[in-house]
């Protein structure tokens, strides 16, 4: 059985140590996940292809891969989909507090959504990993809920 690994990116200006990550990540090693928390380089002048080779080179497929964005973290992940990794098993992804377009006065942020996202494409291929594999555990959650609820 593969080991279930959670990876947490992080977002514009912030660091693994910033937020909610090492509450998440205590929570999940608790409950035998394995979880890592991507140092993306340089936080304040983030550069896309660089965080995507981080990216890359962080993720072991061998594991039960599961991706948390934040802010920045997010489109990072949805380009990251949309690349070589779209053909990998992912298990999971959940975006929080994400953008996919311009944010007036960070605009220098733009490259991360430039390219725009197939959002409909990447559902169905999330959404058909975890189905092939018997997944029966899907959860919603709404918008500033406080807990979710099975499907």
């Amino acid at each position: 059985m593969k080991q279930k690994h959670l990876y947490i990116v992080h977002g514009y200006d912030a660091s693994p140590t910033s937020h909610w990550f090492g509450w998440l990540k205590r929570k999940l090693v608790s409950d035998d996940v394995k979880v890592d928390i991507i140092k993306m380089p340089t936080p304040a002048t983030p550069k896309l292809e660089e965080w995507l080779e981080v990216l890359s080179n962080s993720i072991n497929f061998d594991d039960e891969v599961y991706l948390v964005g934040h802010s920045l973290g997010c489109p990072t992940i949805l380009n990251f989909l949309q690349g070589p990794a779209a053909k990998a098993q992912i298990s999971g992804v959940l975006l929080v507090n994400g953008f996919a377009g311009s944010i007036p006065k960070f605009e220098f942020l733009d490259e991360f959504t430039s390219g725009g996202f197939d959002k409909f494409e990447l559902a169905y291929e999330i959404l058909k990993n975890m189905t092939s594999k018997g997944c029966s555990n899907l959860m919603l959650c709404k918008n500033g809920a406080s807990s979710c609820s099975r499907a």
